[in-house]
């Protein structure tokens, strides 16, 4: 018989609600990639935190694959919308906080919205968001954008 102390107990715990919480995020990315135009991910501010070429050929800035990172997400909202975009993000946030007692991401329901290109071109979308909780235990989120037209 094996008897496992407290503290290796909790550090096995934990190593696993990472695993499930990584293949979870990634399954929806995946999905979310088959999906839609472009995905993005954003932390609990709506920074995009990592590059997004699909993000880049999407707005036509297609020389500058990276110089989305790092920025507000709103930033590519038509000003119109982006109350509409935060009211959406927030029920987005409150899904995974409501579900905190499991990892798996939540999923909303899609939201039409313009963006604007790198010509000031307006660019009707469709938006589906998931958000989850990170390692560190912060919100984050993956949207995905479709084209519309």
């Amino acid at each position: 018989s094996c008897v496992l102390g407290d503290q290796y107990r909790s550090e096995v715990q934990a190593a696993l609600e990472t695993l499930q919480l990584k293949i979870s995020s990634s399954s929806v990315f995946q999905i979310l990639l088959s999906l839609c135009d472009a995905v993005v991910e954003l932390d609990s501010s709506c920074h995009i935190t990592t590059p997004s070429n699909s993000l880049a050929v999407l707005l036509l800035h297609c020389s500058e694959p990276n110089a989305h990172t790092n920025r507000q997400f709103t930033d590519f909202i038509h000003e119109d919308d982006r109350g509409k975009f935060e009211a959406y993000m927030l029920r987005c946030s409150n899904l995974v906080h409501a579900s905190s007692i499991s990892t798996e991401p939540a999923l909303l329901t899609p939201l039409h919205l313009s963006m604007r290109d790198s010509t000031g071109s307006s660019l009707s979308v469709q938006i589906l968001a998931s958000s989850f909780e990170d390692v560190s235990g912060d919100t984050s989120y993956f949207v995905g954008i479709i084209e519309c037209g």
